[in-house]
């Protein structure tokens, strides 16, 4: 059974406030009040790898070295789930530079990026990114793997779960967004003047475009109207409305250049 526990007034003043009410103050207090307790409630201020701090010996001969850095899986009040590369371990959290690396990765973020969380993204579309990069390695039915770092294509965020595309294997699936640097991303995102964050519908159909001539980065600039249809290859009613579709195009492009 997993415990909630109430937030810090410092962490609960800084999420009701936001982008707008936060401080620099007010987010130092954060990294200060910032506990082994608070922190398991809030996978978004988990560093990605921790070192450690001994070193451990497993079955089989397999060792890892005092000072190796492991990707972090999971975290608790006082002990840790480490991903050796191909095999999880737990250890107490102490035995880890967790709390000194989520203290660092604290201080190295803005008000506003502080206050994203896993929780508040999925309302803010604007930020999210195109493309996502794997934590780890993600099987495939053919027995092979996408590794960790591997990039795909970001299509969409609900139940708090995010889907995501590989064009070169095709694979369409859901992932939680702790399985890839999404937040990462998306917190480079806020550095972006409020005008400049274009929403991700317009950004992910603009990146699916073909190339035009003089249309730049944004090839949709200059558009007042866009319209999307999506469709299966092996779907017979979307075949047969594509063409009618392709008509009404043609007929309505002509009194709207700007469609």
């Amino acid at each position: 059974m997993k415990h909630h526990l109430a937030p810090s007034f410092a962490l609960a003043s800084l999420l009701a406030l936001g982008a707008a009410g936060a401080t620099p103050a007010l987010a130092a207090q954060v990294q200060n009040e910032l506990g082994a307790q608070e922190l398991a409630q809030r996978p978004d201020l988990w560093p990605p790898k921790v070192a450690l701090r001994k070193a451990v010996q497993f079955g089989g001969g397999v060792s890892l070295r005092a000072g190796q850095e492991v990707a972090l899986h999971e975290l608790g009040v006082a002990s840790v789930v480490l991903d050796g590369g191909g095999f999880l371990f737990d250890l107490p959290l102490a035995d880890t530079d967790t709390l000194e690396r989520a203290h660092a990765l604290i201080a190295a973020l803005t008000p506003e990026q502080l206050a994203l969380t896993f929780d508040t993204l999925p309302s803010h579309s604007e930020l999210w990114p195109l493309r996502v990069a794997l934590v780890a390695s993600i099987g495939l039915q053919d027995g092979s793997s996408l590794p960790a770092g591997e990039e795909v294509a970001l299509r969409s965020m609900e139940n708090g779960l995010i889907s995501v595309y590989h064009r070169p294997t095709a694979l369409l699936c859901t992932l939680e967004p702790r399985d890839t640097d999404l937040l990462l991303r998306a917190r480079e995102r806020v550095k972006l003047a409020p005008e400049a964050r274009e929403p991700f519908f317009v950004r992910s159909v603009e990146a699916a475009l073909e190339p035009r001539a003089g249309a730049g980065e944004h090839p949709l600039a200059d558009a007042d109207y866009f319209l999307v249809f999506t469709g299966r290859e092996t779907c017979t009613r979307c075949e047969a409305f594509a063409p009618e579709l392709q008509k009404f195009y043609g007929r309505v492009k002509a009194a709207t250049p700007r469609f």
